[in-house]
């Protein structure tokens, strides 16, 4: 029989930066990336603290979010903390969980911040809200990409005319190729969410690990 889910513990620190050793980030009601890999699988089905980390082992979280067992402690009580999920042994998502969730996910889905992605982990999420937050949230990010890209056309454009070489806008140049090759993805992924030819049921359990997940 599994041992219970530890207690919470608001003063525990393992030399972590405090947000991180609090299981926070900036605001006290928004998840760490941990504890949104904890309630997505959550919203999936409840599960003990053992079960949590077979499925991040399994669908391979660490490539998104960095995380051990001291981690995922800290998660568990987080999300306990904050009501988001009850339970002395097996973990259930409570209704607070669920929208803690969905704010989430529809933030992630529409900000374009290079300093802190989190995107890829929003696509992980992203069957836990409707297909009408996430489009509106994709659109948003659609906007927020094309005035990067602006942006960095016109570095690219001002170092010409000041006579640079091509050699100092790489950065810029790259950065930029890396937006456009997304902003055509996404555009098609509305196309297709539009169309109806993307499929999107909101809380659908997978029956199986999504490839390179």
């Amino acid at each position: 029989m599994e041992a219970p889910l530890p207690p919470r513990d608001p003063d525990r620190a393992d030399g972590r930066d405090d947000a991180r050793a609090k299981g926070l980030d900036d605001d006290a009601r928004t998840p760490s990336p941990l504890a949104v890999s904890v309630l997505a699988l959550l919203a999936e089905a409840p599960a003990t603290q053992a079960a949590l980390r077979e499925q991040l082992t399994s669908r391979r979280q660490d490539r998104l979010v960095a995380w051990d067992a001291g981690a995922l402690d800290e998660a568990v009580a987080e999300v306990r903390g904050h009501g988001w999920a009850t339970g002395a042994t097996a973990l259930e998502l409570t209704d607070a969980g669920h929208d803690a969730l969905i704010a989430w996910t529809a933030a992630a889905l529409a900000a374009h911040d290079p300093e802190r992605p989190a995107f890829d982990l929003a696509l992980l999420t992203a069957p836990a809200v409707s297909p009408d937050i996430a489009r509106a949230a994709l659109t948003r990010r659609l906007a927020a990409l094309d005035a990067a890209t602006g942006e960095l056309t016109t570095r690219i454009r001002t170092a010409a005319r000041r006579g640079l070489s091509e050699a100092y806008g790489l950065q810029a140049d790259y950065r930029r190729a890396l937006l456009i090759a997304e902003f055509r993805w996404l555009s098609r992924l509305l196309e297709r969410m539009d169309s109806g030819e993307l499929s999107w049921t909101a809380g659908e359990a997978p029956t199986t690990t999504p490839e390179g997940a």
